[in-house]
């Protein structure tokens, strides 16, 4: 058989894509646990997962820094014992938060997550924020603020986030003050309503037995990490209708940073598929339109990109770039322009095809393998979604027509709707 090297294979969009969801069981306490098998590893992940309590004070910047005192220290190991004893069993542990959810991950070979897991139990029901580590977490967060506010792009995405979402936690930004205001209370106030039983999911990913299962039970379904539900997981944000402009002024900065966006749907929304294409159109990727035409064709910018953002409580929608000063009335023509043509024309067959089969592509890739599949999982249940929404993304790539998306496009991208930041 003679390969064809002159002509690239056909590409078709999958029609049907059935992946298992995961085997749904509790804890004796409760807790649900999502398990995604696979034997092709001796290797199993965790995945804690926390809701927000919009109620506690300060958010979210409590959120963020009791996320990294979690490990920083209990009432039987201090946070350099609880590093050792976690690079001793050749595990890796990760804290994180975001607007919505606050995680707690561990990697474990299977033979080590006996030893391991009480660590995590440690952590999770006894963390104390000791004083002396808050002081040196607070002054480097301090100072890493310091130098991010320095940087034009950093200002712009503060100061686009403070009027998209308003005085909520989407839009709260920290500032130094916020940082000295904080003390040990806090994080332990934060700590007693958020990690508890009654506010947990678990996922389990990897190579895990019966035998599993029965760890995890063993260490956190217990009757001693109870609490009350949480009541205060969602909030309104204000609705600004209209369109407005800042430009701030950053002294000696050689380069501006631009956001143009506005208040959008989130993933809940049935138009919001639909709207990943149109933006994956417009800015989305490397041979979108704003890139090649800021980019490519006026020499504006080195990048630019359109980008859908999506919370539990809402989204928003934004393009940013950044060029030189003297470039910045130009290059938001050039956006509105890309909007307008998106309103008035619709996209061509040959283009659109192209952007279904990128989009197929990632879609894919974020599936391939079980770890990347409880990933995928793990991102749903913050909108209380489950496995059928990839087959209902894939079909609407697939069926999408240009005249939909020329709807959207005049439904929702309106120039009078779209908040301006300049900083430079």
């Amino acid at each position: 058989m003679v390969l064809d090297r002159i002509n690239q294979p056909a590409f078709s969009i999958p029609e049907n894509i059935d992946l298992k969801g995961p085997l749904e069981r509790e804890l004796d306490n409760g807790i649900p646990v999502y398990s995604f098998y696979s034997d092709k590893q001796d290797l199993v992940k965790l995945d804690f997962i926390f809701n927000l309590d919009y109620s506690v004070s300060k958010l979210p910047l409590v959120t963020s820094l009791g996320s990294m005192m979690l490990n920083e220290g209990t009432e039987r190991m201090s946070a350099v014992e609880i590093a050792n004893a976690i690079d001793y069993f050749g595990c890796f542990l990760r804290t994180g938060s975001t607007r919505d959810s606050a995680v707690i991950t561990l990697y474990s070979l299977n033979k080590h997550l006996e030893s391991a897991l009480p660590i995590v139990e440690q952590i999770l029901k006894e963390s104390r924020c000791p004083e002396n580590e808050l002081t040196t977490v607070v002054n480097t967060e301090k100072q890493r603020l310091a130098i991010k506010m320095d940087e034009v792009d950093v200002i712009s995405q503060r100061e686009f986030n403070s009027d998209i979402y308003g005085n909520t936690p989407y839009g709260y930004q920290a500032n130094e003050h916020d940082y000295n205001a904080i003390v040990r209370d806090d994080l332990i106030g934060y700590y007693s309503k958020i990690y508890k039983s009654s506010n947990c999911k678990v996922i389990l990913t990897g190579n895990i037995p019966e035998s599993t299962f029965r760890l995890v039970n063993k260490y956190f379904g217990g009757s001693d990490w109870s609490g009350n539900a949480l009541t205060t997981n969602s909030f309104e944000i204000p609705v600004f209708s209209e369109s407005r402009s800042r430009k701030i002024l950053k002294n000696k900065a050689v380069q501006c940073s631009i956001r143009v966006g506005k208040q959008m749907i989130n993933k809940t929304h049935e138009d919001f598929m639909k709207l990943q294409i149109l933006n994956t159109v417009l800015g989305g990727f490397f041979g979108s339109r704003l890139m090649s035409n800021l980019r490519e064709d006026k020499g504006l910018t080195y990048g630019v990109y359109s980008a859908l953002s999506s919370f539990k409580n809402g989204g928003s929608f934004f393009v940013t770039l950044e060029t030189g000063v003297e470039n910045s009335a130009k290059a938001l023509d050039e956006i509105y322009k890309e909007l307008k043509r998106l309103r008035e024309e619709k996209i061509g067959i040959g283009e659109l095809e192209l952007v279904k089969n990128y989009l197929s592509g990632e879609v894919l890739r974020s599936v391939d393998g079980i770890f990347s599949i409880s990933d995928y999982y793990k991102g749903l249940m913050t909108y209380g979604l489950d496995g059928d929404y990839l087959a209902k993304v894939m079909g609407c790539i697939r069926n999408v027509t240009s005249t939909e998306l020329n709807d959207l496009a005049n439904k929702y991208l309106m120039e009078d709707s779209m908040h301006e930041v300049v900083v430079g």
